[in-house]
């Protein structure tokens, strides 16, 4: 008995496995709910690189970033912007994929990027193509994607639909 003590009292610190996955499933419902849009600011990003930017999550530690070409995106219907998300994580299957497509919704074709992220504590982590990951934060309604840089910080705004 006198060994198990420093276990439940390092348990009762940390919290039990049984405990942390719990909190994991309390914060992962709300992720996969709806889909992400960018919010366009002052920088005009979206109608600068002339796509506007999705994003869903999906169980398994993946999501899917869709592109589409920015005056459409003003007009589309956002349950097809969910559409398109869904068919093109469905196209992808268990890999990462690039596709290019209408994926049967849309009335132009836009760019689906199929990746997948880490979890690190509290922080949601994926390969940006720079030398540290690009991390995810999540406030409220909104996401945050924060990508290095090398004097400061990109930071891009998404708001969250249904």
């Amino acid at each position: 008995m006198k060994a198990m003590f420093p276990v439940l009292l390092l348990m009762a610190a940390l919290g039990s496995p049984i405990d942390l996955l719990a909190d994991q499933a309390k914060e992962d419902p709300v992720i996969y709910q709806g889909h992400f849009a960018i919010q366009e600011g002052p920088d005009k990003v979206a109608e600068l690189s002339g796509f506007n930017q999705f994003v869903k999550f999906y169980p398994g530690n993946r999501f899917v970033r869709l592109y589409v070409p920015y005056q459409y995106s003003l007009k589309v219907d956002p349950a097809a912007i969910g559409q398109a998300l869904d068919q093109a994580f469905k196209e992808a299957g268990t890999g990462d994929a690039f596709i290019r497509s209408d994926f049967g919704v849309l009335k132009e074709r836009a760019i689906a990027h199929v990746d997948h992220f880490e979890r690190a504590g509290d922080q949601i982590l994926f390969d940006c193509g720079v030398s540290a990951p690009c991390r995810i934060e999540f406030e409220d309604d909104r996401m945050r994607i924060v990508k290095k840089g090398i004097v400061k910080d990109h930071v891009f705004e998404y708001l969250h639909r249904q």
